[in-house]
């Protein structure tokens, strides 16, 4: 079984990962409902779990396989 951190990170990747394509995704009426609550999860997210979040951030990835963050980015957070 994964440790609680494995957890916790995979949640905070899958949150990430659908904040960033939800603004391809939705419109309209989904558009205005899901982004506001997405952005807020996302800033609880970011000062309940900092380090998780920059775990997180390193493993997101696109629905095409691209990664969300740069190794070089992750470097200067680490």
């Amino acid at each position: 079984m994964a440790s609680r951190n494995d957890r916790l990170v995979e949640m905070l990747r899958n949150l990430i990962e659908s904040k960033v394509q939800a603004d391809h995704d939705f419109g309209g009426e989904q558009r205005e409902w899901h982004l506001p609550r997405l952005n807020a999860a996302f800033a609880l997210a970011a000062q309940l779990f900092p380090r998780e979040l920059i775990d997180a951030m390193g493993e997101a990835m696109t629905p095409y396989g691209n990664k969300i963050v740069s190794e070089e980015a992750e470097e200067v957070a680490t």
